[in-house]
Protein backbone atom coordinates (compact mmCIF):
# COMPACT_ATOMS: atom_id res chain seq x y z
CA UNK A 1 0.00 0.00 0.00
CA UNK A 2 1.19 3.39 -0.86
CA UNK A 3 1.57 6.52 1.15
CA UNK A 4 -1.80 8.20 -0.77
CA UNK A 5 -3.34 5.34 -0.07
CA UNK A 6 -2.57 5.19 3.33
CA UNK A 7 -3.58 8.59 3.75
CA UNK A 8 -7.06 8.31 2.36
CA UNK A 9 -7.72 4.59 4.73
CA UNK A 10 -6.63 7.32 7.62
CA UNK A 11 -9.40 9.81 6.77
CA UNK A 12 -11.65 7.15 6.93
CA UNK A 13 -13.40 5.86 9.25
CA UNK A 14 -15.44 2.58 9.13
CA UNK A 15 -17.63 1.65 11.66
CA UNK A 16 -18.08 -2.26 12.00
CA UNK A 17 -21.29 -3.58 14.23
CA UNK A 18 -20.53 -4.93 17.87
CA UNK A 19 -21.78 -8.53 18.05
CA UNK A 20 -22.80 -9.12 21.47
CA UNK A 21 -23.93 -6.15 22.72
CA UNK A 22 -26.82 -4.33 23.45
CA UNK A 23 -29.19 -2.70 20.90
CA UNK A 24 -29.00 0.84 23.30
CA UNK A 25 -25.23 0.40 23.62
CA UNK A 26 -24.90 -0.10 19.65
CA UNK A 27 -26.74 3.28 19.14
CA UNK A 28 -24.94 4.92 21.58
CA UNK A 29 -21.52 4.23 19.63
CA UNK A 30 -22.29 4.80 15.96
CA UNK A 31 -23.89 8.76 17.46
CA UNK A 32 -20.29 9.10 19.41
CA UNK A 33 -18.82 8.04 16.02
CA UNK A 34 -20.57 10.33 13.53
CA UNK A 35 -19.48 13.06 15.83
CA UNK A 36 -15.82 12.41 15.64
CA UNK A 37 -16.22 12.16 12.04
CA UNK A 38 -17.73 16.05 11.82
CA UNK A 39 -15.40 17.21 14.30
CA UNK A 40 -12.15 15.16 12.48
CA UNK A 41 -13.08 16.89 9.02
CA UNK A 42 -13.28 20.11 10.37
CA UNK A 43 -9.74 19.66 11.67
CA UNK A 44 -8.43 18.43 8.79
CA UNK A 45 -10.47 21.39 6.94
CA UNK A 46 -8.47 24.25 8.97
CA UNK A 47 -5.32 22.68 7.48
CA UNK A 48 -5.92 21.73 4.24
CA UNK A 49 -7.48 25.35 3.35
CA UNK A 50 -6.30 29.07 2.95
CA UNK A 51 -7.46 31.78 5.55
CA UNK A 52 -9.69 34.23 4.58
CA UNK A 53 -7.85 37.57 3.61
CA UNK A 54 -9.79 39.96 5.88
CA UNK A 55 -8.40 42.98 4.89
CA UNK A 56 -8.70 42.63 1.09
CA UNK A 57 -12.57 41.91 1.69
CA UNK A 58 -13.00 44.98 3.27
CA UNK A 59 -11.27 47.40 0.06
CA UNK A 60 -13.71 45.30 -1.81
CA UNK A 61 -16.78 46.36 -0.07
CA UNK A 62 -15.60 49.79 0.44
CA UNK A 63 -15.00 50.16 -4.00
CA UNK A 64 -18.37 48.61 -4.18
CA UNK A 65 -19.87 51.78 -1.74
CA UNK A 66 -18.55 54.34 -4.23
CA UNK A 67 -20.69 56.42 -5.97
CA UNK A 68 -20.75 56.22 -9.95
CA UNK A 69 -20.34 59.66 -11.61
CA UNK A 70 -22.00 60.11 -15.02
CA UNK A 71 -19.62 61.44 -17.48
CA UNK A 72 -20.82 64.48 -18.96
CA UNK A 73 -21.29 64.05 -22.22
CA UNK A 74 -22.48 65.53 -25.44
CA UNK A 75 -25.76 65.32 -24.72
CA UNK A 76 -26.01 66.43 -21.12
CA UNK A 77 -24.44 70.04 -22.82
CA UNK A 78 -27.61 69.96 -25.14
CA UNK A 79 -29.92 69.40 -22.53
CA UNK A 80 -28.80 72.59 -20.08
CA UNK A 81 -28.22 74.70 -23.33
CA UNK A 82 -32.10 74.44 -24.16
CA UNK A 83 -33.06 74.64 -20.59
CA UNK A 84 -31.14 78.34 -20.44
CA UNK A 85 -32.62 79.03 -23.92
CA UNK A 86 -36.25 78.51 -22.70
CA UNK A 87 -35.81 80.42 -19.25
CA UNK A 88 -34.44 83.14 -21.41
CA UNK A 89 -37.56 83.18 -23.94
CA UNK A 90 -39.16 83.13 -21.05
CA UNK A 91 -38.07 86.17 -19.21
CA UNK A 92 -38.20 87.87 -23.07
CA UNK A 93 -41.60 87.19 -23.06
CA UNK A 94 -42.79 88.52 -19.79
CA UNK A 95 -40.53 91.89 -20.48
CA UNK A 96 -42.21 92.34 -23.60
CA UNK A 97 -46.00 91.91 -21.72
CA UNK A 98 -45.13 93.83 -18.84
CA UNK A 99 -43.91 96.83 -21.32
CA UNK A 100 -46.26 96.60 -24.66
CA UNK A 101 -48.94 93.89 -23.80
CA UNK A 102 -50.28 94.37 -20.86
CA UNK A 103 -50.18 98.28 -21.00
CA UNK A 104 -52.69 98.54 -24.16
CA UNK A 105 -54.88 95.66 -22.44
CA UNK A 106 -55.22 97.99 -19.86
CA UNK A 107 -56.16 100.60 -22.23
CA UNK A 108 -58.51 99.03 -24.10
CA UNK A 109 -60.14 98.15 -20.59
CA UNK A 110 -59.88 101.79 -18.80
CA UNK A 111 -62.61 103.61 -18.25
CA UNK A 112 -62.87 107.39 -18.69
CA UNK A 113 -65.08 109.13 -16.25
CA UNK A 114 -64.05 112.68 -17.27
CA UNK A 115 -61.41 114.24 -19.62
CA UNK A 116 -59.65 117.35 -18.84
CA UNK A 117 -59.92 120.27 -20.55
CA UNK A 118 -57.81 123.06 -21.41
CA UNK A 119 -60.64 126.15 -20.65
CA UNK A 120 -59.75 129.76 -19.96
CA UNK A 121 -59.67 129.67 -16.04
CA UNK A 122 -62.63 133.20 -16.38
CA UNK A 123 -65.80 133.60 -15.11
CA UNK A 124 -67.13 135.27 -17.79
CA UNK A 125 -70.29 137.27 -17.74
CA UNK A 126 -71.56 137.67 -21.57
CA UNK A 127 -74.65 140.87 -21.67
CA UNK A 128 -75.61 143.48 -24.49
CA UNK A 129 -71.80 144.84 -24.13
CA UNK A 130 -69.96 142.57 -24.83
CA UNK A 131 -68.12 139.90 -22.53
CA UNK A 132 -66.91 140.65 -19.12
CA UNK A 133 -64.25 139.14 -17.13
CA UNK A 134 -65.60 138.96 -13.18
CA UNK A 135 -62.24 136.71 -12.39
CA UNK A 136 -61.34 138.08 -9.10
CA UNK A 137 -64.45 138.60 -8.33
CA UNK A 138 -66.90 136.51 -5.70
CA UNK A 139 -70.46 137.65 -6.90
CA UNK A 140 -72.30 140.18 -9.00
CA UNK A 141 -75.48 141.87 -7.72
CA UNK A 142 -78.81 142.72 -10.03
CA UNK A 143 -80.83 143.74 -7.12
CA UNK A 144 -81.46 147.14 -8.40
CA UNK A 145 -82.34 146.39 -12.09
CA UNK A 146 -85.42 147.90 -13.26
CA UNK A 147 -88.61 145.24 -14.05
CA UNK A 148 -90.80 147.53 -16.23
CA UNK A 149 -90.57 147.12 -19.74
CA UNK A 150 -88.50 149.05 -21.91
CA UNK A 151 -90.53 152.18 -23.05
CA UNK A 152 -93.85 153.73 -21.22
CA UNK A 153 -94.74 157.41 -20.68
CA UNK A 154 -94.85 159.16 -18.00
CA UNK A 155 -97.38 162.04 -16.58
CA UNK A 156 -95.27 163.95 -14.83
CA UNK A 157 -92.91 164.28 -18.24
CA UNK A 158 -96.00 166.51 -19.62
CA UNK A 159 -97.46 166.46 -23.06
CA UNK A 160 -94.13 165.99 -24.77
CA UNK A 161 -92.08 163.79 -22.11
CA UNK A 162 -91.08 159.94 -22.32
CA UNK A 163 -88.98 157.81 -19.98
CA UNK A 164 -86.40 155.92 -21.34
CA UNK A 165 -85.68 153.10 -19.40
CA UNK A 166 -82.86 150.03 -19.35
CA UNK A 167 -84.02 147.65 -22.05
CA UNK A 168 -84.53 143.97 -20.79
CA UNK A 169 -81.27 142.00 -22.26
CA UNK A 170 -80.24 138.54 -21.77
CA UNK A 171 -77.21 138.13 -19.16
CA UNK A 172 -75.20 134.83 -19.30
CA UNK A 173 -72.89 133.71 -16.09
CA UNK A 174 -70.39 131.37 -16.58
CA UNK A 175 -67.75 129.54 -13.95
CA UNK A 176 -64.60 127.24 -15.11
CA UNK A 177 -63.63 124.49 -13.43
CA UNK A 178 -62.17 125.44 -10.37
CA UNK A 179 -64.36 128.22 -9.31
CA UNK A 180 -67.48 129.33 -7.95
CA UNK A 181 -69.47 131.96 -8.21
CA UNK A 182 -72.59 133.84 -6.20
CA UNK A 183 -74.91 136.08 -8.42
CA UNK A 184 -77.98 137.90 -7.33
CA UNK A 185 -81.00 138.17 -9.18
CA UNK A 186 -83.04 141.66 -10.53
CA UNK A 187 -85.99 139.61 -7.79
CA UNK A 188 -83.76 139.45 -5.10
CA UNK A 189 -83.14 135.67 -5.42
CA UNK A 190 -79.60 134.79 -4.65
CA UNK A 191 -78.05 131.65 -6.91
CA UNK A 192 -74.76 129.93 -5.87
CA UNK A 193 -73.13 128.77 -9.41
CA UNK A 194 -70.86 125.44 -9.02
CA UNK A 195 -67.53 125.07 -10.97
CA UNK A 196 -68.22 124.59 -14.49
CA UNK A 197 -71.60 126.16 -14.92
CA UNK A 198 -73.93 128.58 -16.93
CA UNK A 199 -77.05 130.24 -15.77
CA UNK A 200 -79.23 132.64 -18.37
CA UNK A 201 -81.44 135.08 -16.67
CA UNK A 202 -82.77 138.44 -18.32
CA UNK A 203 -81.42 141.66 -16.86
CA UNK A 204 -84.73 142.81 -15.25
CA UNK A 205 -87.74 140.30 -14.76
CA UNK A 206 -91.31 140.76 -15.49
CA UNK A 207 -94.23 141.48 -13.31
CA UNK A 208 -95.95 138.11 -14.82
CA UNK A 209 -93.12 135.63 -14.09
CA UNK A 210 -89.51 134.77 -13.62
CA UNK A 211 -87.12 132.48 -15.74
CA UNK A 212 -84.20 130.89 -15.39
CA UNK A 213 -81.94 128.41 -17.52
CA UNK A 214 -79.19 125.94 -16.31
CA UNK A 215 -76.48 124.28 -17.85
CA UNK A 216 -74.32 122.33 -14.58
CA UNK A 217 -75.28 123.07 -10.66
CA UNK A 218 -76.31 125.81 -8.44
CA UNK A 219 -78.20 126.44 -5.72
CA UNK A 220 -81.04 128.52 -5.43
CA UNK A 221 -82.55 131.07 -2.71
CA UNK A 222 -86.10 131.92 -4.44
CA UNK A 223 -87.42 135.36 -2.89
CA UNK A 224 -91.25 134.74 -2.61
CA UNK A 225 -93.78 136.41 -4.74
CA UNK A 226 -97.17 134.92 -5.46
CA UNK A 227 -97.29 136.74 -8.49
CA UNK A 228 -94.34 135.91 -10.88
CA UNK A 229 -93.77 131.97 -10.22
CA UNK A 230 -89.67 131.12 -10.70
CA UNK A 231 -88.71 128.63 -12.96
CA UNK A 232 -85.58 126.73 -13.31
CA UNK A 233 -85.50 125.26 -17.10
CA UNK A 234 -82.88 122.66 -18.27
CA UNK A 235 -82.71 120.53 -21.22
CA UNK A 236 -83.92 117.61 -19.15
CA UNK A 237 -86.69 118.81 -16.89
CA UNK A 238 -87.53 122.37 -15.10
CA UNK A 239 -89.45 123.18 -11.65
CA UNK A 240 -91.48 126.00 -10.82
CA UNK A 241 -91.96 127.41 -7.12
CA UNK A 242 -92.72 130.39 -5.56
CA UNK A 243 -90.73 130.77 -2.68
CA UNK A 244 -87.94 128.30 -1.56
CA UNK A 245 -84.19 126.66 -1.26
CA UNK A 246 -83.18 123.71 -3.41
CA UNK A 247 -80.42 122.53 -5.41
CA UNK A 248 -80.04 121.93 -9.23
CA UNK A 249 -77.74 119.53 -10.45
CA UNK A 250 -77.41 119.10 -14.34
CA UNK A 251 -74.28 118.24 -15.07
CA UNK A 252 -74.24 116.63 -18.78
CA UNK A 253 -73.41 112.47 -19.34
CA UNK A 254 -74.69 112.58 -15.08
CA UNK A 255 -77.96 111.68 -13.44
CA UNK A 256 -79.81 115.21 -12.94
CA UNK A 257 -80.75 115.56 -9.48
CA UNK A 258 -83.23 118.28 -7.83
CA UNK A 259 -82.84 118.12 -4.15
CA UNK A 260 -85.36 120.63 -1.92
CA UNK A 261 -84.26 122.14 1.20
CA UNK A 262 -87.39 124.01 1.90
CA UNK A 263 -90.30 125.08 0.52
CA UNK A 264 -92.09 123.40 -2.44
CA UNK A 265 -91.10 122.61 -5.82
CA UNK A 266 -93.19 121.04 -8.87
CA UNK A 267 -90.91 118.96 -11.25
CA UNK A 268 -92.13 118.97 -14.95
CA UNK A 269 -90.88 117.59 -18.52
CA UNK A 270 -89.60 120.51 -20.50
CA UNK A 271 -91.75 122.34 -22.91
CA UNK A 272 -94.78 121.29 -20.51
CA UNK A 273 -96.45 122.90 -17.76
CA UNK A 274 -97.66 119.26 -15.79
CA UNK A 275 -95.98 118.16 -12.80
CA UNK A 276 -95.03 114.63 -13.15
CA UNK A 277 -93.38 115.03 -9.06
CA UNK A 278 -93.93 117.53 -5.79
CA UNK A 279 -91.31 117.46 -3.41
CA UNK A 280 -91.66 118.02 0.02
CA UNK A 281 -87.87 119.61 2.36
CA UNK A 282 -85.75 116.36 2.33
CA UNK A 283 -86.62 115.30 -1.07
CA UNK A 284 -84.78 114.62 -3.96
CA UNK A 285 -86.38 113.85 -8.03
CA UNK A 286 -83.17 112.02 -9.82
CA UNK A 287 -83.29 111.66 -13.85
CA UNK A 288 -81.52 109.84 -16.25
CA UNK A 289 -79.52 110.94 -19.71
CA UNK A 290 -82.83 110.71 -21.36
CA UNK A 291 -84.84 112.35 -19.39
CA UNK A 292 -86.65 110.14 -17.77
CA UNK A 293 -87.91 110.34 -13.87
CA UNK A 294 -86.28 107.29 -12.29
CA UNK A 295 -86.96 108.04 -8.58
CA UNK A 296 -88.12 110.42 -5.62
CA UNK A 297 -87.06 109.52 -2.33
CA UNK A 298 -85.84 111.22 1.09
CA UNK A 299 -82.20 112.81 0.12
CA UNK A 300 -79.43 114.13 3.04
CA UNK A 301 -79.63 117.53 2.15
CA UNK A 302 -76.97 118.68 4.37
CA UNK A 303 -74.64 116.12 2.32
CA UNK A 304 -75.65 117.70 -1.17
CA UNK A 305 -75.28 121.73 -0.37
CA UNK A 306 -71.92 121.26 1.63
CA UNK A 307 -70.11 122.73 -1.51
CA UNK A 308 -72.02 126.00 -1.16
CA UNK A 309 -69.74 126.27 2.18
CA UNK A 310 -66.27 125.02 0.18
CA UNK A 311 -66.25 121.44 1.14
CA UNK A 312 -66.80 118.19 -0.53
CA UNK A 313 -69.16 115.79 0.92
CA UNK A 314 -70.16 112.58 0.03
CA UNK A 315 -71.87 109.81 2.26
CA UNK A 316 -71.87 106.29 0.85
CA UNK A 317 -71.60 107.93 -2.86
CA UNK A 318 -69.76 106.08 -5.71
CA UNK A 319 -66.21 106.70 -6.18
CA UNK A 320 -67.03 108.02 -9.66
CA UNK A 321 -69.09 110.46 -8.60
CA UNK A 322 -66.40 111.69 -6.23
CA UNK A 323 -63.72 111.82 -8.21
CA UNK A 324 -65.93 113.90 -11.16
CA UNK A 325 -66.70 116.57 -8.81
CA UNK A 326 -62.80 116.40 -7.52
CA UNK A 327 -61.75 116.94 -10.69
CA UNK A 328 -64.15 119.03 -11.86
CA UNK A 329 -62.60 121.79 -8.99
CA UNK A 330 -59.07 120.86 -9.92
CA UNK A 331 -59.81 120.89 -13.75
CA UNK A 332 -58.31 117.23 -13.96
CA UNK A 333 -59.36 114.19 -16.16
CA UNK A 334 -60.45 110.70 -14.40
CA UNK A 335 -59.47 107.82 -15.69
CA UNK A 336 -60.39 104.06 -14.10
CA UNK A 337 -57.96 101.27 -14.99
CA UNK A 338 -59.64 98.96 -12.44
CA UNK A 339 -63.32 99.67 -13.53
CA UNK A 340 -64.28 97.33 -10.78
CA UNK A 341 -63.89 100.40 -8.41
CA UNK A 342 -66.46 102.90 -10.82
CA UNK A 343 -69.28 102.44 -8.35
CA UNK A 344 -67.24 101.57 -5.43
CA UNK A 345 -69.18 103.75 -2.46
CA UNK A 346 -67.55 105.65 -0.10
CA UNK A 347 -67.66 108.03 2.46
CA UNK A 348 -65.74 111.23 2.07
CA UNK A 349 -65.44 114.90 2.99
CA UNK A 350 -62.62 117.76 2.35
CA UNK A 351 -62.43 121.29 2.12
CA UNK A 352 -62.30 122.15 -1.29
CA UNK A 353 -59.39 124.54 -0.45
CA UNK A 354 -56.92 121.40 0.26
CA UNK A 355 -54.21 120.64 -2.50
CA UNK A 356 -55.58 117.82 -4.90
CA UNK A 357 -52.31 116.32 -3.26
CA UNK A 358 -53.84 116.08 0.02
CA UNK A 359 -57.33 114.81 -1.11
CA UNK A 360 -55.36 111.91 -3.14
CA UNK A 361 -53.51 110.95 0.07
CA UNK A 362 -57.14 111.14 1.41
CA UNK A 363 -58.95 108.97 -0.64
CA UNK A 364 -55.66 106.38 -0.55
CA UNK A 365 -55.88 106.18 3.73
CA UNK A 366 -58.81 104.12 3.01
CA UNK A 367 -57.37 101.31 1.85
CA UNK A 368 -59.29 99.97 -0.90
CA UNK A 369 -58.22 101.38 -4.13
CA UNK A 370 -55.01 103.27 -5.35
CA UNK A 371 -55.22 106.64 -6.68
CA UNK A 372 -52.22 108.80 -8.07
CA UNK A 373 -52.05 111.99 -10.03
CA UNK A 374 -50.59 111.66 -13.29
CA UNK A 375 -50.40 114.85 -15.71
CA UNK A 376 -53.33 116.20 -16.24
CA UNK A 377 -55.42 112.76 -14.70
CA UNK A 378 -56.86 111.06 -11.66
CA UNK A 379 -55.63 107.18 -12.20
CA UNK A 380 -57.39 104.78 -10.05
CA UNK A 381 -55.91 101.42 -10.04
Amino acid sequence: MDTDDKKEQAGRLTIQPVGNGSDEAERQLTEEDARSVVWARMAHDRHTRPRPDAEAAWQQFRSERQPVRPKVGKRTWQIWVAALAGAAAMWMGMMVYDAWVEPRLQAVHEVIAMQHEQTPQQVVLHDADGVVDLTGHDSLSYRLASSVDVEQPKEEAGAAGWLRVQPVTLQKLSTPRGMDFKVILPDGSEVWLNAESTIEFPSAFTEKERRVVLHGEAFFKVAHDKRAPFYVETDRLKVRVLGTEFNFRNYRDEEAHVSLVKGSVEVMQPGTDEAVARLQPGQEACWNEAGQVVDVHAVDTFAVTQWVQGFFYFDDAPLKTILREVGRWYNLGVVFRNASYLDYRVHFSASRNEEVEQLVDYLNRLRKFKVRKEGVNLVVE
